[in-house]
């Protein structure tokens, strides 16, 4: 190319790190820090892609096929007002939650693989 610059363009596709950093950038509402020990209305749930541990969805740790269809239905978004890191961002505006992603170098422990 000779003297002329190489212009690049970015496009980010996922935000992954460890949990509470999610939540901090993300304002998620739903996180693994709200888990509750009894089945009320007020449960906000545990799981940013689910309605898992909200109320009449306690049973989260079913990982069968129907139950984790059923506790995607109806789901709400896991914040109040959306993260300002998703306002430049074209995303699929039914998978905003999706773009923040759980790692597993941050999720699991040591010696599980």
């Amino acid at each position: 190319y000779g003297d002329k610059t190489k212009r690049w363009y970015l496009v980010p596709l996922a935000l992954k790190g460890d949990w509470p950093a999610l939540v901090k950038i993300g304002s998620l509402t739903r996180s693994f820090g709200r888990l509750s020990t009894q089945d009320n209305e007020k449960a906000k749930g545990i799981c940013h892609l689910c309605r898992a541990d909200q109320a009449g969805f306690k049973k989260w740790h079913d990982i069968s096929y129907e139950n984790m269809v059923a506790m995607r239905v109806n789901n709400t978004l896991p914040w109040e007002r959306e993260p300002a890191i998703l306002s430049a961002i074209p995303l699929d505006p039914c998978d905003k939650p999706g773009f923040f992603r759980a790692d597993p170098f941050h999720t699991l422990h040591k010696g599980l693989f």
